[in-house]
């Protein structure tokens, strides 16, 4: 399970720094402070991938559950629901992005790595 994941994550990667390579065009934009740099669907996307196969209701593990597998202790009924796994993609990407915010990819220390986080 694990070997087919990180040859998924090996290939997006490959993909993705393929596309990197091409030229970007650039807009002038207004400044705006920002206390995190956003973070990149695709990375959280692999993120997610390494962490529970992309399937947020995950329940393949007592302790860590959902699409990024959240302990009980740290979820901590965030949302109103107590199982991470049972909570709706929104909700358990809204806790992502509060979680990353505060602590960035600290939580996920080797799945933050293989996305590139």
């Amino acid at each position: 399970y694990r070997q087919a994941n990180d040859a998924k994550i090996a290939e997006f990667l490959r993909v993705q720094q393929a596309n990197e390579a091409q030229p970007v065009l650039y807009t002038k934009t207004p400044q705006t402070a920002v206390t995190q740099a956003p973070v990149s669907s695709d990375r959280v996307y692999l993120l997610r991938l390494c962490e529970s196969g992309n399937n947020y209701s995950n329940r393949n593990n007592a302790t860590y559950r959902g699409a990024y597998q959240y302990d009980f202790s740290t979820w901590a009924n965030y949302g109103g629901y107590y199982d991470p796994a049972d909570a709706p993609p929104e909700v358990q990407d809204a806790k992502f992005a509060e979680t990353y915010a505060r602590r960035g990819g600290s939580p996920w220390p080797v799945c933050s790595k293989r996305a590139g986080l």
